[in-house]
């Protein structure tokens, strides 16, 4: 019983460590697409502010 529930213990723990490991992959991902999103809607943006007030 005391075997089962430290395996238990044990993989459950793997999966935390494997997670905390992965949020600096996944910060960085999301870094980058905000840089590639803001560099794709600048122009729209820049557009659309001269569209509105030429009028």
């Amino acid at each position: 019983m005391g075997t089962i529930i430290g395996k238990k213990s044990s993989f459950e723990w793997n999966q935390i460590k494997g997670f905390i490991h992965k949020i600096p992959k996944l910060i960085s991902l999301i870094t980058s697409c905000n840089v590639a999103s803001g560099k794709l809607l600048m122009p729209i943006l820049s557009t659309v502010e001269k569209d509105s007030f030429e009028c």
